[in-house]
C-alpha cells in the first residue's frame, strides 16, 4: 500500500470533478534531490505543479503562490485560506505559518521541528515516525523534484507533508480536516505545489 495517499488524492479530486505572507529571513536549503534509481523510478510517485493546473482550474479554485523565504520555497495558497498572525511563543515553538479559512474550519500550518539529534534522510525520519508514533503507512515520493514524505494522522484528521532540510531538521506541513473532502484537494493541490523558485 506505499501508494495508499496519492491514489486517495487522486479519488478525491476524480470524485469531486465528477461530483460538481510567510515569513522573509535568509535562505535556507532544502536537501539535494538525487535523481531515482531507474529500477525505482516506476514504485516512487512523482507530482509536477504544471500538470495540475488544468485540475485546478476545471475545479474553478482560485489562488496565488506564496514564498517560504527563510526555506527557498513557492506555495500555491488558495484564496480562501487566510494566515494568521504568529505570537511570539508560537515562533519559537517553530510554527512558521498558521491560516485559516473565514469560518476556521480549514487549517493549514507550516512547522520546524528541530532536535538534538539532526535528521539526515527522508527515509530516516519514515523510520523515527514508525517506530516513536507508530506511523505505519508513508508514502515517500518526488514534487517538483523535490523529496518529501506524505502521510496521514487519522487520529488528529491529519494530511502531512514533510521535507528534510540541510540543517538536520523537518520543515512539515499540515492540513486538517482531512475528512472534509473539498479542502483534501485543496491540500492535494497546496502539498503538489510545493518548489524551488525559479532563478
Amino acid at each position: 500500500m506505499k501508494k495508499l495517499i496519492s491514489l486517495l488524492l487522486v479519488a478525491l479530486m476524480l470524485a469531486l470533478l465528477t461530483g460538481t505572507a510567510f515569513a522573509a529571513g535568509v535562505k535556507q536549503d532544502v536537501v539535494p534531490v538525487e535523481a531515482p534509481a531507474e529500477e525505482e523510478a516506476d514504485e516512487t510517485p512523482e507530482y509536477y505543479w504544471e500538470d495540475l493546473v488544468p485540475y485546478v482550474e476545471a475545479f474553478g479554485l482560485e489562488g496565488q503562490f506564496y514564498s517560504l523565504t527563510y526555506f527557498g520555497l513557492d506555495m500555491w495558497v488558495p484564496d480562501d485560506l487566510e494566515f494568521q498572525e504568529l505570537a511570539d511563543e508560537d515562533l519559537e515553538k517553530g510554527l512558521v505559518a498558521f491560516a485559516t479559512d473565514a469560518d476556521e474550519n480549514w487549517k493549514f500550518m507550516v512547522v520546524n521541528l528541530v532536535y538534538d539529534q539532526q535528521i539526515e534522510s527522508l527515509e530516516e525520519w519514515q523510520e523515527l515516525l514508525k517506530e516513536q508514533e507508530g506511523i505505519e503507512e508513508s508514502v515517500l515520493c518526488y514534487v517538483n523534484d523535490l523529496p518529501v514524505l506524505e502521510y496521514l494522522l487519522p487520529e488528529k484528521d491529519c494530511f502531512v507533508c514533510d521535507l528534510c532540510l540541510e540543517d538536520g531538521s523537518i520543515l512539515e506541513f499540515v492540513w486538517g480536516p482531512f475528512s472534509d473532502e473539498a479542502y483534501a484537494v485543496n491540500a492535494g493541490f497546496m502539498s503538489n505545489s510545493l518548489m524551488i523558485p525559479a532563478e
